[in-house]
């Protein structure tokens, strides 16, 4: 397996300002979520899980009819009406907030827009990279946004304490509202972006549009192992460090200033596997490299089940790299996999089933670590990790494919 090197090419810049400004956003969107959810504390536990089910479930129901208006009336479209709502909707509630303080209902009814806007954004942002760069560019184009989410989570939580704690919510609401402004200017400014072909006949009904989304992803094998090995990876990466890191430190009475240098360890190992994709590009087999990251996350996860406070910080970020890893070589395979015309709709997918299966997966991990301890459920989880590099790699069309070469495609 020999990495392909596409660091002579350079990204198009219609892509590099999209994926600054769309991470300046992201910065926002973080701080003021953080923000948000520290608001609904004041009113209790229960209101807190209610703001965030405002976002989610209203987000999780609609994603699907946002990729089908994604791919009806172009990607362009839908992320300007999209990014003029939040801007619009963050603004007002930034004004109410600083007027009215933060009121459940203001704080809910914030929430359940955002998770309505976002329901249609998602899909059509997501499928971006495809939309901006020639196919042999994709990988190293998801990987520079991978590592700008990656950069925002770490950087706009710690803003929106500070923002909470110093200036209150309005002032997050506020500051998020205008970083929708740069992103909102390139989207205006922006032409290069590939628009999917135009049907043949008449148009569809939506029900028939999200059918035949999924038909896609069912019957093409690289999108229907590539949705399968994301739901495997997602259910045992966001509970290891949502919930089995946090209980680890108590467990084995780590200093609590551990767990933050843990989960950032694990952030800092995705972020420089996805820099150095971003610059050299994926490897000639991404379905195998991908194989390859699960297994070095499983390596990740067992090692934190067996070190000490300092090495927890190494194994975490061996646990990050092998993630990062998988996911710049998986997503760029689903997007490259996929007709141009059902682009959103599988992205739409992708996020519905790495949102589904942590429903029961989450409070499954976290009785197991009550049951059987948290260090073997890690072990546990490894092992799921590790069955699933196993399945990628007894899959020929996954395990065989290949990345696609520039002279495969041509650069808008």
């Amino acid at each position: 397996m020999v990495a392909k090197h596409s660091g002579v090419t350079r990204l198009p810049r219609s892509f590099t300002s999209w994926a600054i400004t769309a991470s300046l956003s992201d910065v926002g969107d973080n701080a003021m979520y953080f923000a948000l959810v520290w608001a609904a504390t004041a009113h209790g536990g229960a209101s807190a899980g209610l703001v965030v089910s405002a976002i989610t479930i209203p987000r999780t129901v609609l994603l699907l009819l946002g990729g089908v208006m994604a791919d009806r009336t172009g990607p362009r479209a839908v992320m300007l009406a999209c990014d003029a709502a939040l801007f619009t909707a963050t603004a007002a509630l930034a004004i109410a907030s600083w007027r009215l303080g933060s009121p459940l209902w203001l704080l809910l009814t914030g929430a359940f827009a955002v998770g309505v806007v976002t329901a249609f954004y998602l899909p059509a942002s997501s499928s971006m990279p495809r939309r901006l760069v020639s196919d042999s560019l994709v990988p190293r184009a998801v990987a520079v946004r991978q590592s700008g989410l990656q950069l925002a989570e770490l950087s706009g939580g710690p803003l929106g304490g500070v923002l909470a704690a110093g200036l209150g919510f309005a002032a997050a609401a506020g500051i998020n509202a205008f970083s929708f402004v740069p992103v909102l200017v390139v989207m205006v400014k922006s032409r290069t972006i590939r628009a999917a072909p135009a049907a043949e006949g008449p148009r569809r009904s939506v029900p028939r549009e999200v059918a035949s989304g999924l038909a896609l992803a069912v019957s093409q094998p690289l999108i229907r192992v590539g949705l399968l090995l994301s739901a495997a990876a997602v259910i045992v990466v966001t509970p290891t460090g949502s919930v089995l890191i946090p209980l680890l430190v108590r467990q084995q009475h780590w200093a609590a200033a551990a767990a933050g240098l843990t989960l950032g360890a694990e952030s800092v190992g995705g972020v420089v596997v996805a820099l150095a994709v971003a610059r050299v590009g994926t490897f000639s087999r991404p379905g195998g490299a991908a194989a390859a990251g699960l297994a070095v996350a499983a390596v990740g996860v067992a090692l934190l089940a067996v070190s000490p406070s300092p090495a927890g910080v190494g194994a975490a970020l061996v646990l990050g790299a092998g993630v990062a890893l998988f996911t710049s070589h998986a997503f760029p395979l689903i997007l490259t996999g996929t007709r141009p015309d059902h682009l959103s709709r599988v992205q739409s997918l992708l996020s519905i089933v790495q949102a589904v299966v942590l429903i029961p997966a989450a409070p499954l991990i976290g009785l197991s670590a009550n049951d059987a301890g948290v260090a073997s459920t890690l072990v546990i989880c490894a092992g799921v990790l590790a069955a699933a590099a196993g399945v990628a790699l007894l899959v020929s069309s996954w395990r065989d494919s290949r990345a696609a070469s520039a002279s495969d495609s041509t650069a808008d």
